[in-house]
């Protein structure tokens, strides 16, 4: 019989770093700059990755593999979402590089940008919906309005 060996009970080479994300707080707004509060935590801090760090020619893009496109791995220069990884803070122990991600202060600035879309009433009134990918799309099964007909109970409104 075999055992699970989960990656957090490998031991780290000596001289090791770590890394967390740092997650945007803010719907649709400029990325202005990372600091971080003064802290233990962040006086361990090593560096910051930011879409600014790849190189000339690189590409901003998280998994290769993404069944609904290709997604930015980090959100720049604007935040598209709450939640949106917009950095990786590296630090000497993974304790510290948590403690910094979530102590990080972002600027951040609406400047000439809409107000984010929150809601289904929002999306409606700005035409803004989501494409499903063919390979998603429903598949009709059967004969709808045979099977509606025949229907023991009717929904004869959606209001």
């Amino acid at each position: 019989p075999g055992e699970a060996v989960y990656v957090d009970d490998i031991p780290a080479p000596k001289d090791c770093i770590y890394g967390a994300f740092i997650y945007s707080t803010h719907p649709h707004a400029h990325i202005k700059g990372v600091n971080f509060r003064p802290s233990l935590a962040s006086e361990k801090v090593i560096g910051v990755i930011t879409a600014k760090d790849i190189p000339a020619g690189g590409k901003n893009v998280g998994a290769g593999i993404n069944m609904l496109g290709t997604e930015a791995l980090f959100g720049d220069p604007v935040s598209e979402f709450a939640g949106q990884n917009i950095g990786i803070v590296i630090a000497e122990t993974q304790k510290y590089a948590c403690m910094a991600a979530k102590q990080a202060v972002i600027e951040y600035s609406t400047e000439n940008l809409q107000p984010p879309i929150l809601t289904i009433e929002d999306a409606i009134r700005h035409n803004s919906y989501f494409q499903i990918p063919p390979y998603f799309a429903p598949r009709p099964v059967g004969d709808f309005e045979q099977g509606m007909s025949q229907a023991d109970h009717k929904i004869l409104s959606g209001e």
